[in-house]
């Protein structure tokens, strides 16, 4: 039996500027199975548009977060409500994009 690749979404989010700070990107889980939820905010990149910037923090949050090998994004985020969801995988080198 094939064990899953894919896993449950994580969540990035726009946060506007403030009078101190620039705008940033907010990316949570769901807390998975323990209910700790992981939270990371990344500053904006104004070199990067909307979409590379919610994928370069959620590629950031897998960083962080996920100990796996070759942990990634796995395909372009789904946009709700100003949100975007992100689903991951992980698997050998020659698979990594």
């Amino acid at each position: 039996m094939n064990k899953p690749t894919a896993f449950a979404s994580i969540k990035t989010r726009y946060i506007g500027p403030t009078n101190s700070r620039g705008s940033r990107i907010s990316v949570t889980d769901d807390g998975g199975f323990n209910d700790n939820r992981r939270r990371l905010v990344i500053g904006w990149d104004y070199a990067l548009n909307t979409n590379e910037n919610h994928a370069a923090a959620a590629s950031a949050w897998i960083e962080k977060f996920i100990d796996l090998p070759n942990a990634r994004v796995s395909d372009t985020g789904l946009s709700f409500n100003s949100e975007y969801f992100w689903t991951w995988e992980f698997g050998s080198e020659e698979a990594t994009r």
